[in-house]
């Protein structure tokens, strides 16, 4: 999964489109949370508004990218 992610890796302006529900953005969280320390647990995500979600994924990509 990890040599997928790369290929995966979505634009930050996709990221923040209107179209990207709160689903795909767990869903993507998730591929994240094995490469990304501080992702929060699923469980956690559930209360959060899709601008957090938005937020969390925009991080984690940036420091995926960093790394």
């Amino acid at each position: 999964m990890a040599d997928e992610i790369p290929a995966r890796m979505e634009d930050l302006t996709k990221i923040r489109s209107s179209k990207t529900t709160k689903t795909v953005l767990k869903v993507q969280l998730e591929l994240y949370r094995n490469l990304v320390p501080g992702i929060p647990a699923p469980d956690q995500l559930e209360g959060k508004k899709k601008n957090e979600l938005v937020d969390l994924l925009v991080n984690a990509v940036n420091q995926y990218k960093s790394s």
